[in-house]
C-alpha cells in the first residue's frame, strides 16, 4: 500500500521514469512462433508472419529478417517443416514438454480471436481486440 502511494505521489510530480519500446524482441517473438505451432498444431508460414501484423515489439523485424529467424530455427533443431507446414522439433518438444512447455512462456497480453466457419470451412475470422478497444 506504501508502494502505490509513493508511485502515485511521484508521477504527480511528474516525476516518472522514460519507458522504452523495443520494436525487435526476438526472443518474446521465439516464444511466440513456438507458442502458435503448438496451439494449432502446425503453421504455415503465412500464418506465422500475421504474429508481425499489429505488434510494436515486432514492427522493426521484416518479412526477410522473419524467414531468415525460421530458417535459423530449422537449422538448429527446434523446428521441421513438411509440406510448407512448420512444426516443432522432436527435440524441443523432448526438451520443454516435460514441464508443459513451462519454460518457454512469457507474459504478453492476446485477446481472443473467433474463427468464423461455415460448413466446417474457415471463412474468415474476428478480431476481439478491435471491439475492446473501441468501446474505450
Amino acid at each position: 500500500m506504501l508502494r502505490s502511494i509513493a508511485l502515485v505521489e511521484l508521477a504527480r510530480e511528474k516525476w516518472v521514469e522514460s519507458v522504452r519500446f523495443y520494436t525487435h524482441s526476438y526472443h518474446v517473438l521465439i516464444q511466440q512462433i513456438f507458442s502458435t505451432i503448438r496451439e494449432k498444431q502446425g503453421a504455415t508460414q503465412k500464418q506465422l508472419l500475421t504474429l508481425l501484423k499489429g505488434n510494436l515489439n515486432f514492427s522493426s523485424i521484416n518479412k526477410d529478417s522473419f524467414r531468415q529467424l525460421l530458417n535459423g530455427l530449422i537449422e538448429v533443431g527446434y523446428l521441421s517443416i513438411v509440406d510448407g507446414v512448420y512444426f516443432l522439433s522432436d527435440e524441443l518438444e523432448e526438451k520443454f514438454a516435460r514441464k508443459n512447455f513451462l519454460e518457454l512462456c512469457s507474459v504478453f497480453e492476446t485477446f481472443p480471436e473467433f474463427v468464423v466457419k461455415y460448413q466446417n470451412r474457415d471463412i474468415g475470422s474476428l478480431d476481439c481486440k478491435r471491439q475492446i478497444l473501441s468501446t474505450f
